[in-house]
Protein backbone atom coordinates (compact mmCIF):
# COMPACT_ATOMS: atom_id res chain seq x y z
CA UNK A 1 0.00 0.00 0.00
CA UNK A 2 1.30 3.35 -0.84
CA UNK A 3 1.00 5.75 2.02
CA UNK A 4 1.06 9.84 1.26
CA UNK A 5 2.28 11.69 4.77
CA UNK A 6 0.93 15.54 4.06
CA UNK A 7 2.90 17.13 6.72
CA UNK A 8 1.70 20.91 6.53
CA UNK A 9 1.30 23.93 8.79
CA UNK A 10 -2.27 24.50 10.17
CA UNK A 11 -3.83 27.84 11.18
CA UNK A 12 -5.81 27.73 14.54
CA UNK A 13 -9.71 28.44 14.17
CA UNK A 14 -8.91 28.93 10.37
CA UNK A 15 -11.26 25.76 9.67
CA UNK A 16 -12.00 26.90 5.87
CA UNK A 17 -8.42 27.45 5.47
CA UNK A 18 -7.20 24.13 6.39
CA UNK A 19 -9.53 22.42 4.65
CA UNK A 20 -8.39 23.38 1.48
CA UNK A 21 -5.21 22.60 2.49
CA UNK A 22 -5.58 19.03 3.38
CA UNK A 23 -7.82 18.83 -0.11
CA UNK A 24 -5.28 19.74 -2.18
CA UNK A 25 -2.96 17.39 -0.68
CA UNK A 26 -5.45 14.67 -1.22
CA UNK A 27 -5.76 15.37 -5.02
CA UNK A 28 -2.05 15.72 -5.06
CA UNK A 29 -1.94 12.03 -3.60
CA UNK A 30 -4.42 11.01 -5.72
CA UNK A 31 -1.78 11.77 -8.99
CA UNK A 32 1.10 10.42 -7.40
CA UNK A 33 -0.89 7.23 -6.80
CA UNK A 34 -1.52 6.82 -3.29
CA UNK A 35 -3.82 4.54 -1.12
CA UNK A 36 -3.98 6.41 1.44
CA UNK A 37 -3.06 10.05 2.56
CA UNK A 38 -2.78 10.80 6.27
CA UNK A 39 -3.11 14.64 8.28
CA UNK A 40 -1.96 15.68 11.51
CA UNK A 41 -3.99 15.18 14.60
CA UNK A 42 -6.87 18.14 15.02
CA UNK A 43 -5.46 19.11 11.33
CA UNK A 44 -9.19 20.77 10.64
CA UNK A 45 -9.25 23.01 13.74
CA UNK A 46 -5.39 23.18 14.42
CA UNK A 47 -3.71 23.40 17.86
CA UNK A 48 -4.53 23.97 20.78
CA UNK A 49 -7.82 25.50 20.31
CA UNK A 50 -8.49 25.31 23.86
CA UNK A 51 -11.68 27.05 24.73
CA UNK A 52 -12.82 26.76 20.69
CA UNK A 53 -13.55 22.76 21.77
CA UNK A 54 -16.23 23.84 23.85
CA UNK A 55 -18.10 25.55 21.69
CA UNK A 56 -20.66 23.31 19.77
CA UNK A 57 -20.69 26.45 16.71
CA UNK A 58 -16.90 26.05 16.47
CA UNK A 59 -17.32 22.27 15.92
CA UNK A 60 -19.74 21.97 13.60
CA UNK A 61 -17.97 24.03 11.47
CA UNK A 62 -15.48 21.62 12.01
CA UNK A 63 -17.56 18.48 11.21
CA UNK A 64 -19.25 20.26 7.88
CA UNK A 65 -15.45 21.04 6.52
CA UNK A 66 -15.04 17.04 6.90
CA UNK A 67 -17.68 16.20 4.66
CA UNK A 68 -16.33 18.79 2.04
CA UNK A 69 -13.21 16.89 2.70
CA UNK A 70 -14.98 13.47 2.07
CA UNK A 71 -16.45 14.91 -1.18
CA UNK A 72 -12.71 14.83 -2.60
CA UNK A 73 -12.12 11.64 -1.56
CA UNK A 74 -12.99 9.16 -4.53
CA UNK A 75 -10.64 6.20 -5.41
CA UNK A 76 -8.64 7.35 -2.31
CA UNK A 77 -8.61 6.73 1.33
CA UNK A 78 -7.60 9.42 4.32
CA UNK A 79 -7.31 9.69 7.62
CA UNK A 80 -8.14 12.96 9.19
CA UNK A 81 -7.43 14.91 12.51
CA UNK A 82 -10.09 16.84 13.77
CA UNK A 83 -12.18 17.40 17.54
CA UNK A 84 -15.31 15.54 17.45
CA UNK A 85 -18.20 16.17 20.19
CA UNK A 86 -19.62 12.87 21.61
CA UNK A 87 -22.12 12.30 24.18
CA UNK A 88 -19.22 12.66 26.92
CA UNK A 89 -17.59 15.78 25.49
CA UNK A 90 -15.19 16.41 23.04
CA UNK A 91 -12.87 13.49 22.26
CA UNK A 92 -9.63 13.99 19.82
CA UNK A 93 -10.05 12.30 16.79
CA UNK A 94 -9.25 10.66 13.20
CA UNK A 95 -11.68 10.51 11.58
CA UNK A 96 -11.34 7.52 8.43
CA UNK A 97 -12.79 8.56 5.03
CA UNK A 98 -13.11 5.88 2.30
CA UNK A 99 -15.31 6.14 -1.01
CA UNK A 100 -15.98 9.81 0.08
CA UNK A 101 -18.14 8.38 3.22
CA UNK A 102 -16.56 8.81 6.84
CA UNK A 103 -16.82 5.02 8.41
CA UNK A 104 -15.50 5.68 11.64
CA UNK A 105 -13.79 7.92 14.47
CA UNK A 106 -10.43 6.31 16.35
CA UNK A 107 -10.41 8.75 19.82
CA UNK A 108 -7.39 9.65 21.54
CA UNK A 109 -7.68 7.55 25.01
CA UNK A 110 -4.82 9.50 27.02
CA UNK A 111 -5.08 13.12 27.64
CA UNK A 112 -1.66 13.95 28.75
CA UNK A 113 -0.91 17.57 27.89
CA UNK A 114 -1.71 20.37 29.59
CA UNK A 115 -2.84 22.52 26.49
CA UNK A 116 -6.01 19.61 26.47
CA UNK A 117 -6.67 19.29 29.91
CA UNK A 118 -10.26 20.41 30.56
CA UNK A 119 -11.28 20.77 26.77
CA UNK A 120 -10.61 17.40 25.86
CA UNK A 121 -12.28 14.31 27.06
CA UNK A 122 -10.32 10.60 26.98
CA UNK A 123 -12.22 8.21 24.18
CA UNK A 124 -11.49 4.17 23.71
CA UNK A 125 -8.05 4.50 21.87
CA UNK A 126 -6.52 2.50 18.87
CA UNK A 127 -8.57 0.96 16.68
CA UNK A 128 -8.11 -1.58 13.98
CA UNK A 129 -9.12 -1.05 10.05
CA UNK A 130 -8.84 -2.71 6.95
CA UNK A 131 -7.82 -0.20 4.19
CA UNK A 132 -7.37 -1.75 0.58
CA UNK A 133 -7.08 -4.86 1.87
CA UNK A 134 -4.06 -3.65 4.20
CA UNK A 135 -4.77 -3.81 7.76
CA UNK A 136 -3.81 -1.18 9.93
CA UNK A 137 -3.99 0.20 13.67
CA UNK A 138 -4.77 3.80 13.85
CA UNK A 139 -3.40 5.45 16.71
CA UNK A 140 -4.34 9.12 18.15
CA UNK A 141 -1.64 11.52 19.39
CA UNK A 142 0.29 10.23 22.35
CA UNK A 143 -1.06 7.01 22.79
CA UNK A 144 1.31 5.41 20.44
CA UNK A 145 4.03 5.61 23.35
CA UNK A 146 1.57 3.88 26.05
CA UNK A 147 0.47 1.28 23.35
CA UNK A 148 1.95 -2.04 22.55
CA UNK A 149 1.14 -5.44 21.45
CA UNK A 150 -1.13 -4.96 18.77
CA UNK A 151 -2.85 -8.08 16.63
CA UNK A 152 -0.90 -10.20 14.74
CA UNK A 153 -3.21 -9.51 11.55
CA UNK A 154 -1.80 -5.31 11.35
CA UNK A 155 0.76 -5.30 9.04
CA UNK A 156 1.06 -1.48 9.01
CA UNK A 157 0.59 1.24 12.73
CA UNK A 158 -0.12 4.75 11.79
CA UNK A 159 -0.27 7.53 14.01
CA UNK A 160 -1.58 11.33 13.47
CA UNK A 161 0.47 13.44 15.91
CA UNK A 162 0.38 17.13 17.09
CA UNK A 163 4.24 17.12 18.64
CA UNK A 164 5.85 19.80 19.67
CA UNK A 165 9.02 20.71 19.63
CA UNK A 166 11.91 20.01 22.53
CA UNK A 167 15.22 20.15 22.89
CA UNK A 168 16.67 16.41 22.16
CA UNK A 169 13.18 15.52 21.80
CA UNK A 170 13.23 14.35 18.15
CA UNK A 171 15.88 11.43 18.83
CA UNK A 172 13.77 10.34 21.81
CA UNK A 173 10.70 10.42 19.06
CA UNK A 174 12.38 8.60 16.86
CA UNK A 175 14.00 5.89 19.62
CA UNK A 176 10.71 5.06 21.14
CA UNK A 177 9.08 4.61 17.23
CA UNK A 178 12.29 2.27 16.33
CA UNK A 179 11.81 -0.02 19.20
CA UNK A 180 7.90 -0.25 18.87
CA UNK A 181 8.38 -0.90 14.62
CA UNK A 182 10.63 -3.09 15.73
CA UNK A 183 9.03 -5.23 18.42
CA UNK A 184 6.01 -5.51 16.98
CA UNK A 185 7.30 -6.63 13.67
CA UNK A 186 5.13 -3.96 11.91
CA UNK A 187 5.55 -1.01 9.83
CA UNK A 188 5.40 2.18 11.65
CA UNK A 189 4.15 5.72 10.12
CA UNK A 190 3.82 9.00 11.81
CA UNK A 191 2.60 12.41 10.76
CA UNK A 192 3.44 15.61 12.63
CA UNK A 193 1.97 19.42 12.04
CA UNK A 194 4.69 22.26 11.43
CA UNK A 195 4.44 25.57 12.27
CA UNK A 196 4.47 28.03 15.43
CA UNK A 197 0.93 28.27 17.40
CA UNK A 198 0.67 30.40 20.64
CA UNK A 199 4.17 29.65 22.42
CA UNK A 200 4.44 26.43 20.70
CA UNK A 201 6.48 25.25 17.68
CA UNK A 202 5.68 22.28 16.15
CA UNK A 203 8.66 20.64 14.65
CA UNK A 204 6.99 18.47 11.99
CA UNK A 205 9.60 15.29 11.28
CA UNK A 206 7.35 12.96 10.12
CA UNK A 207 8.73 9.73 9.02
CA UNK A 208 8.38 5.84 8.19
CA UNK A 209 9.47 2.79 9.79
CA UNK A 210 9.90 -0.70 8.18
CA UNK A 211 9.00 -3.92 10.04
CA UNK A 212 12.48 -4.80 10.48
CA UNK A 213 12.62 -1.08 12.64
CA UNK A 214 15.08 1.15 9.94
CA UNK A 215 13.89 4.51 9.53
CA UNK A 216 13.27 4.25 6.27
CA UNK A 217 11.51 7.69 5.10
CA UNK A 218 12.67 11.42 7.40
CA UNK A 219 10.94 14.41 6.32
CA UNK A 220 12.18 17.96 6.85
CA UNK A 221 11.75 20.15 10.18
CA UNK A 222 9.98 22.88 10.54
CA UNK A 223 8.58 23.13 6.98
CA UNK A 224 6.08 21.34 4.79
CA UNK A 225 6.45 18.54 3.42
CA UNK A 226 4.92 15.75 1.12
CA UNK A 227 6.08 12.29 0.83
CA UNK A 228 4.64 9.05 0.01
CA UNK A 229 6.07 5.60 2.02
CA UNK A 230 5.26 2.20 -0.18
CA UNK A 231 4.73 -0.53 2.21
CA UNK A 232 6.35 -3.18 -0.51
CA UNK A 233 9.32 -0.64 -1.36
CA UNK A 234 12.70 -1.71 -0.46
CA UNK A 235 14.26 1.53 1.02
CA UNK A 236 17.72 2.64 2.18
CA UNK A 237 17.91 3.11 5.92
CA UNK A 238 17.99 7.17 7.43
CA UNK A 239 20.07 8.10 9.76
CA UNK A 240 18.76 10.52 12.89
CA UNK A 241 20.80 13.61 13.17
CA UNK A 242 22.23 13.43 16.52
CA UNK A 243 25.41 15.52 16.73
CA UNK A 244 25.84 19.04 18.53
CA UNK A 245 26.05 20.81 15.59
CA UNK A 246 22.45 19.20 14.41
CA UNK A 247 21.14 19.55 17.70
CA UNK A 248 22.15 23.50 17.18
CA UNK A 249 20.79 23.67 14.08
CA UNK A 250 17.08 22.88 15.28
CA UNK A 251 17.01 25.38 18.19
CA UNK A 252 17.88 27.67 15.86
CA UNK A 253 15.09 26.67 13.14
CA UNK A 254 12.81 26.27 15.69
CA UNK A 255 13.14 29.48 17.22
CA UNK A 256 12.90 30.87 13.41
CA UNK A 257 9.99 29.14 12.79
CA UNK A 258 7.97 30.89 16.27
CA UNK A 259 8.72 34.19 14.79
CA UNK A 260 5.88 36.11 13.00
CA UNK A 261 6.58 38.88 10.37
CA UNK A 262 5.02 41.56 10.78
CA UNK A 263 2.76 41.22 7.61
CA UNK A 264 1.87 37.85 8.94
CA UNK A 265 1.42 38.80 12.81
CA UNK A 266 -1.46 41.71 11.43
CA UNK A 267 -3.18 39.23 8.71
CA UNK A 268 -3.52 36.90 11.46
CA UNK A 269 -4.95 39.02 13.84
CA UNK A 270 -7.45 40.16 11.47
CA UNK A 271 -8.68 36.53 10.93
CA UNK A 272 -8.95 35.98 14.24
CA UNK A 273 -11.01 39.58 15.04
CA UNK A 274 -13.22 38.94 11.86
CA UNK A 275 -13.96 35.10 13.30
CA UNK A 276 -14.65 36.17 16.62
CA UNK A 277 -17.10 38.71 16.00
CA UNK A 278 -18.65 36.03 13.38
CA UNK A 279 -18.42 33.57 16.35
CA UNK A 280 -20.07 36.12 19.21
CA UNK A 281 -22.73 37.61 16.91
CA UNK A 282 -26.16 36.90 17.92
CA UNK A 283 -25.22 35.40 21.47
CA UNK A 284 -22.51 32.41 21.32
CA UNK A 285 -23.12 32.09 17.29
CA UNK A 286 -26.33 32.44 16.75
CA UNK A 287 -25.78 33.62 13.84
CA UNK A 288 -25.05 29.94 12.48
CA UNK A 289 -27.57 28.51 14.28
CA UNK A 290 -29.83 31.12 12.10
CA UNK A 291 -27.77 30.92 8.65
CA UNK A 292 -30.91 29.05 7.18
CA UNK A 293 -34.60 28.73 7.84
CA UNK A 294 -34.81 25.57 9.56
CA UNK A 295 -30.94 25.83 11.31
CA UNK A 296 -31.66 23.97 14.56
CA UNK A 297 -34.80 23.83 14.48
CA UNK A 298 -34.99 19.87 13.38
CA UNK A 299 -33.76 17.01 15.76
CA UNK A 300 -33.47 13.76 15.11
CA UNK A 301 -35.10 11.66 17.47
CA UNK A 302 -33.01 8.49 17.17
CA UNK A 303 -29.74 10.43 18.37
CA UNK A 304 -30.86 13.59 19.86
CA UNK A 305 -28.48 15.89 17.15
CA UNK A 306 -29.72 18.51 14.74
CA UNK A 307 -30.07 17.93 11.27
CA UNK A 308 -27.71 19.35 9.42
CA UNK A 309 -28.54 20.83 5.79
CA UNK A 310 -26.82 18.94 2.96
CA UNK A 311 -26.90 19.92 -0.73
CA UNK A 312 -27.57 16.89 -3.50
CA UNK A 313 -25.79 17.74 -6.64
CA UNK A 314 -27.40 15.52 -9.63
CA UNK A 315 -27.72 16.08 -13.54
CA UNK A 316 -31.45 17.59 -12.84
CA UNK A 317 -30.51 20.50 -10.77
CA UNK A 318 -29.33 20.73 -7.15
CA UNK A 319 -31.64 19.68 -3.97
CA UNK A 320 -31.55 21.45 -0.65
CA UNK A 321 -31.90 18.44 1.78
CA UNK A 322 -31.95 18.16 6.03
CA UNK A 323 -29.96 15.12 7.01
CA UNK A 324 -28.93 13.63 10.98
CA UNK A 325 -25.35 14.27 11.19
CA UNK A 326 -25.06 10.61 11.39
CA UNK A 327 -26.96 9.61 8.62
CA UNK A 328 -24.82 12.58 6.76
CA UNK A 329 -21.84 11.02 7.51
CA UNK A 330 -22.50 7.19 7.74
CA UNK A 331 -25.68 6.23 5.54
CA UNK A 332 -28.28 4.31 6.65
CA UNK A 333 -25.60 2.24 8.92
CA UNK A 334 -25.64 5.49 11.06
CA UNK A 335 -29.04 6.41 11.10
CA UNK A 336 -32.72 5.40 9.99
CA UNK A 337 -34.26 8.75 9.89
CA UNK A 338 -35.23 10.04 6.56
CA UNK A 339 -33.65 12.90 5.16
CA UNK A 340 -35.88 15.74 4.40
CA UNK A 341 -36.27 18.36 1.76
CA UNK A 342 -36.73 21.58 2.13
CA UNK A 343 -39.00 22.35 -0.80
CA UNK A 344 -41.22 20.02 1.38
CA UNK A 345 -40.89 21.41 4.73
CA UNK A 346 -41.79 24.80 3.34
CA UNK A 347 -44.90 23.14 2.22
CA UNK A 348 -45.72 21.81 5.47
CA UNK A 349 -45.20 24.99 7.26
Amino acid sequence: MKIAIAQLNYTIGDVEGNAAKIIDSIHRAKDEGADLVIFAEQAISGTPAFDLLRKTTFLELCEDALVEIASSCDGIAAIVGLPWLTGEGTISAAALIQDRKVLRYVGKKYITARREMGFLVPSKGYEYVTIKGHRCAVVVGDDLSRTHDFDRSVETIISINARKYGKGAMTYRYEMMRNLAYVEGKNLVMVNQVGGATDIVYDGTSGAFDNRGRLVVMMRNFEEDFRIFDTEADYPAVTVPSTYTDRTRLVYEAACCGVLSEELWDRANALYKRRSQQMMSHQSGAEFHNRYAYSGKIVCEEHGTSFHRQVIKSAKGETETWQCREYRNRGRAGCTAPQLRTKELDQIM
